[in-house]
């Protein structure tokens, strides 16, 4: 999740340096396989001057209530593409669907 996140500020400051945006992009791919590791984010963000906040730790989104499944009504919240992270986001916030950068695909609606 916070991967997805920094990636836009990630790619703009490694724009300037062929070597780390290669590194970036075979760091985005680790991701992709579902191979990431967070300590390699932090620290070519570190060494990029982006501070990278490792949000596993957010639970995200809402809890579903056991038996009110179904039917109109809920919570509508737009969750990671493929349901691999826990980033959540309110669909209000924006005008715009919010993207994954790591799929680079819109985040999906789910209800709750």
């Amino acid at each position: 999740m916070a991967f997805c996140e920094m990636l836009p500020r990630l790619r703009r400051a490694a724009s300037g340096d062929p070597h780390d945006a290669a590194e970036l992009e075979a760091v985005t791919e680790t991701v992709r396989r579902g191979a990431g590791d967070m300590q390699a984010v932090t620290d070519l963000g570190h060494r990029l001057g982006v501070r990278v906040v490792d949000g596993r730790t957010y639970a995200g989104g809402y809890a579903q209530v056991p038996g009110t499944t179904g039917g109109g009504g809920g919570i509508l919240r737009h969750r990671c593409p493929r349901g691999v992270c826990a980033r959540s986001e309110d669909p209000t916030a924006s005008v715009t669907t919010p993207r994954c950068e790591i799929w680079d695909a819109e985040l999906r609606p789910v209800w709750y």
